[in-house]
């Protein structure tokens, strides 16, 4: 597999192939590289930062709101766009966050909301997992990721689904099966 960095900045790259391939060694690989650019983004002041300005009205020490509150913020601020034919881009959480401040949302695909809502729990302490998921045959090529935060509560854990691009009012589909990445 590929990768190449953006030019001007390390801000997006490029992963031949994507989901949309039909080996389990190919999603593996892409999972591998958007955890590693999570980890890699978990330093970063403008993580961190706005991780805790999202989290700042809610309950302190109370990780499942937390998570409900960032995976809102995401939601209502990302505008999706599919990636170009063939090519799987994954936008570093630093650089939609940099792109959020100056243009006022969130662009990107299902990747880039998985990366950057995984940043953003994970810059607040939230362990995290990397799910890419099938639809409709068990042969059929995984073709969509999403975060799942695991909160610490009273009554001990909760796995918050961070799925922010599943379009408002349509219920999750069935997935003919999954692979998960824990962070």
């Amino acid at each position: 597999m590929t990768y190449t960095t953006g030019a001007a900045q390390p801000s997006r790259t490029v992963v031949m192939a994507g989901f949309d391939a039909p080996t389990r060694a190919t999603a593996t690989s892409t999972m591998a590289k958007m955890a590693k650019d999570v980890r890699a983004s978990l330093p970063a002041p403008i993580v961190w930062e706005n991780a805790r300005k999202i989290t700042a009205a809610v309950p302190q020490r109370d990780e499942l709101a937390q998570a409900l509150a960032i995976r809102q913020w995401v939601q209502t601020r990302f505008h999706f766009w599919r990636d170009p034919v063939d090519t799987q881009l994954l936008t570093v959480p630093e650089y939609m966050l940099n792109w959020w401040q100056h243009h006022g949302y969130l662009p990107g695909d299902c990747a880039d909301a998985a990366e950057l809502t995984a940043a953003l729990c994970m810059a607040i302490g939230m362990p995290c997992s990397l799910v890419a998921v099938a639809f409709n045959s068990p042969l059929a090529p995984f073709s969509h990721v999403f975060t799942i935060a695991t909160a610490r509560t009273p009554k001990g854990i909760a796995k918050v689904e961070m799925d922010v691009t599943r379009p408002a009012g349509v219920a999750r589909a069935r997935f003919s099966r999954f692979r998960r990445l824990d962070i």
